[in-house]
C-alpha cells in the first residue's frame, strides 16, 4: 500500500479493497469532507449479501466507524497525503495495519464517516464461515491490542521504503 501511495499524484489517498465498489458520487464526497477540515476518513460499507449475521456486522460495522471513527480496509480509508507521509504511512505488520493506521488518524485529525455505501464483497465469510471468520477477526483484534509480535514481519524488504526508512521492524 505504501508503494501505491509513492506511485500516486493526488493530494488525497484511497486505499479500496479490490472486491469493494465504491457509490458513484465517492470522489466528490471524499474531496468535501477534505474541504470540510477531515483529513481522511471511511464510507459506510455493507456486504453484498443477505446473510443476517452479516447484516448485523455491517450495523455494527458502520455505528463503530461512526461514532467511534474506528475503521478497517474494507470501509475504503481515504486520508490527505501530507497526513499519511506525516505518519509514516502503513506500518509493516501482517496484519491490522488498516486499523493501526486509522488509530494514528484519529489522532492526528477529524476524521469523516461518509453515509454513502460502499458494497463489498463476503467471499471470505461465505468461504470459512461467518462465526468462524468474524472469531478469527475478533482474535486479531485481542492481540493486536495486546501488541503480540506475531505482527511483526521478520523480514526488511520493505525497510527502504519512502514511508519507513531506515525501519526493520515496528515496535508497537
Amino acid at each position: 500500500m505504501n508503494a501505491g501511495a509513492r506511485a500516486a499524484t493526488g493530494d488525497i489517498l484511497l486505499f479500496l479493497h479490490a472486491d469493494t465498489r465504491l457509490p458513484p458520487e465517492a470522489a466528490e464526497k471524499i474531496r468535501r469532507a477534505v474541504r470540510r477540515g477531515a483529513i481522511g476518513g471511511c464510507f459506510e460499507t455493507v456486504f453484498d449479501s443477505r446473510h443476517p449475521l452479516l447484516r448485523l456486522g455491517d450495523l455494527w460495522r458502520n455505528l463503530r466507524a461512526r461514532w467511534m471513527s474506528k475503521f478497517f480496509g474494507d470501509q475504503s480509508i481515504f486520508v490527505r497525503r501530507d497526513v499519511f507521509e506525516r505518519l509514516g504511512g502503513y506500518r509493516l505488520l501482517d496484519r491490522m495495519e488498516d486499523y493501526d493506521l486509522c488509530l494514528r488518524m484519529r489522532r492526528a485529525g477529524p476524521l469523516a464517516f461518509i453515509p454513502s455505501r460502499a458494497i463489498t464483497s463476503p467471499r471470505r465469510f461465505q468461504d470459512d464461515g461467518v462465526v468462524r471468520t468474524w472469531a478469527f477477526n475478533q482474535m486479531c483484534k485481542v492481540r493486536f491490542f495486546l501488541r503480540s509480535r506475531s505482527y511483526l514481519r521478520q523480514d526488511n524488504h520493505f525497510a527502504n521504503s519512502h514511508f519507513t526508512k531506515g525501519v526493520s521492524r515496528v515496535r508497537l
